[in-house]
């Protein structure tokens, strides 16, 4: 809880992976990189503190919290997504993001863990058949890269105005934002050897980092994008 600038009590698996999760998202709208910077510290605390690399589990309050009788781990998607599933969708995008193995790891073995529950008990594990659907079909990677985040903006504005849910946006204003998060940003494989052509923003749409020929305006974006949806294994859900 949170209280005239003081706070009590932890942190659950659910506070950190949804916040995690919204991290990831607002970098997507504001071009930010130490929101991404960010969302790494976070996760690596994450799997430090509610991760069990022996039982492959990941628990739902941290090694330093409270001592139960029982240690809960509750995996069923209710009203919100479960922590598990939520902190699978972050590890997912990260990993896609920047290619880091630990987290693709964690992700894949809780989706064989609980997917032969999923598929006999859908209602109750709705979050992770949607994250499990995502990682079967692979996602649509999105790298936008302009001098600057107004000027990202314009076919950023065009890309998440699409339903992609199986897709991760990743953008570099290259004259803004130096510092935080600024190299670690650049690590991505998604933007190595990728630039703004004429020095106006341009858009990468890949697969397996596996890039279409880039584009730098409206219409050539809405095309692409128009097939990269197509393409996708979800397009009919």
């Amino acid at each position: 809880s949170w209280k005239d600038g003081k706070f009590s009590g932890y942190g659950f698996l659910d506070d950190y992976s949804n916040f995690i999760n919204a991290l990831i998202r607002a970098h997507a709208l504001t071009s930010d990189p130490e929101y991404l910077s960010e969302a790494l510290r976070l996760a690596d605390l994450m799997i430090l503190e509610f991760w069990d690399s022996a039982d492959h589990v990941f628990y739902d309050t941290p090694n330093n919290g409270e001592t139960l009788i029982y240690r809960p781990n509750d995996y069923y998607d209710n009203a919100v997504p479960s922590g598990a599933s939520a902190a699978c969708v972050a590890l997912r995008d990260l990993s896609t993001i920047y290619n880091i193995s630990k987290y693709k790891d964690i992700y894949q073995s809780l989706n064989r863990a609980v997917s032969a529950d999923a598929f006999q008990y859908p209602t109750a594990f709705g979050n992770w058949l949607c994250e499990i659907s995502d990682e079967l079909g692979g996602s649509v990677e999105v790298a936008i890269i302009g001098p600057d985040n107004k000027d990202i903006d314009t076919l950023r504005s065009r890309v998440l105005a699409i339903y992609m849910p199986n897709s991760v946006v990743i953008c570099e204003a290259t004259e803004e934002y130096i510092g935080i998060g600024k190299d670690e940003l650049r690590s991505s494989p998604l933007l190595q050897d990728r630039h703004a052509i004429d020095n106006k923003s341009t858009v990468y749409i890949c697969k397996n980092y596996a890039c279409d020929l880039p584009v730098n305006n409206l219409e050539d974006l809405k095309d692409i994008l128009n097939e990269a949806i197509q393409k996708s294994p979800n397009h009919d859900s």
